[in-house]
């Protein structure tokens, strides 16, 4: 082989090398920036009724689908508040077939610059939420009948 064969496969090689090695470090979510360095909003909904709680949450684009919840279970997801700073979400509350209410669980001029990890606490009397601590009654459950 001659001497400028083996020098092009020497650099090719050690082209490849380093880039074979920096592949797994640019696919580390630790080292990528969320997009416009908006965090992650994480929803938990924690039902500590002793009755099954049907909760459905959905904002304008996102349906995040109906799920029953029985007593410590917990509805999580998570989402970027979108770049106008307008995300909502608001989730329906039901047992059976009476509608326990409506309600804002996220509204992002009201919770981004105070919640990134917000718990909403489902009791007997309404949906607690997340702050002040130890959290408050923030919506009151209706009793209508579907």
């Amino acid at each position: 082989m001659k001497s400028s064969t083996k020098k092009i496969i020497s650099i090719v090689y050690l082209v490849f090398t380093i880039f074979m090695m920096g592949v797994p470090l640019t696919n580390s979510k630790a080292l990528q920036p969320d997009l416009f360095d908006n965090p992650r909003t994480t929803i938990k909904i924690q039902n500590n009724n002793e009755y099954h709680l049907g909760v459905r949450c959905k904002s304008r684009d996102d349906d995040i689908g109906f799920k029953i919840l029985n007593k410590g279970e917990i509805y999580i997801w998570s989402f970027h508040v979108n770049f106008w700073g307008s995300t909502l979400y608001f989730c329906k509350f039901s047992h059976g077939n009476i509608d326990k209410g409506t309600f804002p669980i996220f509204q992002a001029g009201r919770d981004s610059a105070n919640c990134y990890n917000c718990t909403w606490i489902a009791e007997a009397d309404g949906l607690h939420g997340f702050m002040p601590e130890p959290p408050i009654l923030f919506f009151k459950w209706s009793k209508k009948y579907k």
